[in-house]
């Protein structure tokens, strides 16, 4: 059996069969797609959950999870630095370790990336496609030659279309 790493998303192949129509057909699984995903199928909803790229999006790849761990390792090193006006004695050659700062990352990035696996939102009751979403009408997408219908849709895919 293949088996998906949590770092990327499962082959086009893969895709579940339709349950026409869905209560929720959600476009996009950054954190706004995956906790509507997630919220609507918990209430009983047939949600459908459609990705083109990784699961997580923009915010875990590669904006908010990545700055705000390096940017908390910049604030520990700078308070280390700043100790002794508090009254606490650090090493006088506080060093930085730029690779461990970035295995770090990886592991928070990680951790945080397995509560959202194709796996876990496929046990959540959730349908995952991966691939484009073309709108055909008013009530229904297609995603790589599969026609979706549904009966209220998401489009939760950020601020701006990534780029090709």
């Amino acid at each position: 059996m293949h088996r998906t790493p949590p770092t990327q998303h499962p082959e086009a192949g893969e895709g579940p069969r339709s349950r026409d129509p869905y209560d929720l057909l959600v476009i996009g699984a950054g954190p706004a797609g995956l906790v509507a995903a997630r919220s609507a199928a918990a209430a009983g909803a047939r949600v459908a959950l459609i990705e083109s790229r990784q699961l997580g999006g923009n915010c875990l790849h590669q904006g908010c999870i990545p700055s705000k761990t390096i940017i908390r390792s910049a604030q520990l090193i700078a308070e280390m630095r700043n100790g002794p006006n508090f009254g606490i004695g650090a090493p006088a050659d506080v060093t930085v370790d730029f690779p461990a700062i970035m295995v770090r990352l990886r592991r928070v990035r990680d951790r945080i990336q397995r509560l959202d696996s194709a796996s876990r939102l496929r046990a959540a009751g959730i349908d995952l496609h991966v691939g484009h979403a073309r709108f055909v009408s008013a009530d229904a997408v297609e995603v790589n030659g599969t026609r979706l219908r549904f009966k209220k849709a998401l489009i939760a895919t950020g601020s701006h279309p990534p780029a090709a």
